[in-house]
């Protein structure tokens, strides 16, 4: 088993326990409030790549009605989907969702931090073709120069890598434009957010 399927064993053995962490974090609301600045659209159509138990799906669904969430945990996607009936909420990784077409948001919070530069690269390429003109792919990674670490803790191991902004410009290649950027440390960790416009 690999880095990455055992850091998903890990979310699907202690689903409950994590959401309950994950809720004590809070909902992003000024991210999902920011990211929406970007996009003059009534109901805009959104994608939430690792929407774990559905946490930041309640704050999104405030603002539009075109949702879908998928998450590579089938755990995280039964609680998502008890939390908030009727939503869309898939078990899926982001190289083998069948995405829509004429995206206007994707988030990524804290969810491509489990996936190495070349996965990434395949991302952005697979996502390009199913996005609206104009629309934004709003981003959260740990910031460190690029390497992965082994995070153990009372959960198990889970995988991550660091990334910085220039990382995530490159990645991203010429199909995109930056928008903007901030880091922010939380706990012990410092983040960033970077926001990407398809052009």
């Amino acid at each position: 088993m690999d880095g990455f399927s055992k850091t998903i064993d890990v979310y699907n053995k202690h689903a409950q326990d994590l959401a309950v962490y994950f809720d004590g974090i809070g909902s992003r609301v000024n991210d999902v409030k920011q990211a929406l600045s970007f996009v003059e659209k009534d109901n805009p159509k959104v994608i939430e790549v690792g929407c774990g138990n559905g946490r930041d799906a309640k704050s999104i669904l405030q603002y539009t009605h075109d949702y879908a969430g998928f998450d590579a945990s089938f755990g995280m996607v039964s609680i998502a989907r008890k939390s908030i009936p009727g939503v869309s909420f898939e078990v899926s990784d982001f190289l083998t969702y069948k995405y829509p077409q004429r995206i206007d948001i994707i988030f990524a919070f804290a969810s491509l931090l489990h996936s190495s530069k070349v996965k990434i690269h395949k991302f952005f390429r697979k996502v390009s073709p199913h996005m609206s003109s104009g629309g934004i792919i709003y981003i959260s990674l740990k910031y460190g120069d690029y390497h992965k670490e082994i995070k153990k803790d009372k959960f198990g191991s889970r995988l991550f890598y660091f990334y910085t902004p220039e990382d995530i410009k490159t990645l991203a290649g010429v199909k995109y434009e930056f928008l903007y950027t901030d880091s922010s440390i939380i706990g012990h960790t410092q983040w960033f957010v970077i926001i990407l416009r398809k052009k």
